[in-house]
C-alpha cells in the first residue's frame, strides 16, 4: 500500500487546485506504471480531478451526508450522483445513511 499526500502551492484558486491535483495524480500513475488500481473515495469532490481515470474498481466510502455540512460546495450533490453511478460498491456510515442512499446506487 502506498499513501501519497499532495503538496500544493498556497493561494491557488479552485480551478488551479483541481488542475494541479489532476496533473499530480496522472504523474503518479504514469511514473509507477500502475494499470490495475482501485480508487477509494471519501468525498465525491475528488471526481473533479480523477473522473477520467479507468480503475479496476471504484469504492465510495460515504460516512456522512456531506451536503448537509455548513459551507458544503454547491456541486457536491451532482458529484455524488455521478460517483454513485460509477461506484462498484458503496459503504455507508449507518443504517439511516444507507436508507437515504440505497436507491441512488444504480
Amino acid at each position: 500500500m502506498q499513501v501519497v499526500v499532495p503538496h500544493l502551492q498556497r493561494g491557488l484558486d479552485a480551478e488551479s487546485t483541481t488542475k494541479e491535483q489532476r496533473r499530480l495524480l496522472h504523474e503518479l500513475l504514469a511514473g509507477s506504471k500502475m494499470h490495475d488500481y482501485i480508487l477509494w473515495y471519501y468525498t465525491p469532490m475528488a471526481l473533479s480531478f480523477s473522473d477520467d481515470l479507468l480503475p479496476a474498481l471504484i469504492v465510495y466510502d460515504c460516512m456522512d451526508e456531506l451536503s448537509a455540512f455548513k459551507n458544503a460546495p454547491a456541486e457536491l450533490r451532482q458529484k455524488e450522483s455521478e460517483l454513485m453511478k460509477k461506484a462498484s460498491i458503496v459503504f455507508t456510515g449507518g443504517f439511516s445513511l444507507y436508507e437515504a442512499k440505497k436507491d441512488l446506487h444504480t
